[in-house]
């Protein structure tokens, strides 16, 4: 499903969950043992991983133009906080749509 763009209610809400994943993660690393979760599950306390295709769609929110390398089937990273300015401009494209913004 990784492979099919999103709509913009579909990727809000992707990268909303994605993002609560990510300071789960950042909320854990405070401790050893929470540091230790994250290594054994894989979880990143500062990036959101998205799919090529995905990517391409939060960098086209964001303004920027996609590198040629990024292809549809890749797994990227993400900072947060591009993460986070791509769901406020997703929200307020929703809210100028007149659609609410799901509550995460």
């Amino acid at each position: 499903m990784s492979l099919f763009p999103h709509d913009v209610a579909g990727l809000h809400q992707s990268l909303a969950v994605q993002c609560a994943f990510v300071r789960a993660a950042a909320r854990r690393r405070k401790r050893f043992g929470g540091r230790f979760y994250n290594w054994i599950t894989g979880e990143n306390a500062d990036y959101v991983s998205l799919s090529g295709t995905h990517l391409r769609q939060v960098l086209g929110v964001l303004g920027y133009e996609p590198p040629e390398f990024v292809v549809g089937g890749g797994e990227y990273q993400l900072r947060m906080d591009y993460a986070q300015q791509a769901i406020d401009a997703l929200a307020g494209r929703l809210a100028s749509d007149g659609q609410s913004i799901p509550r995460m």
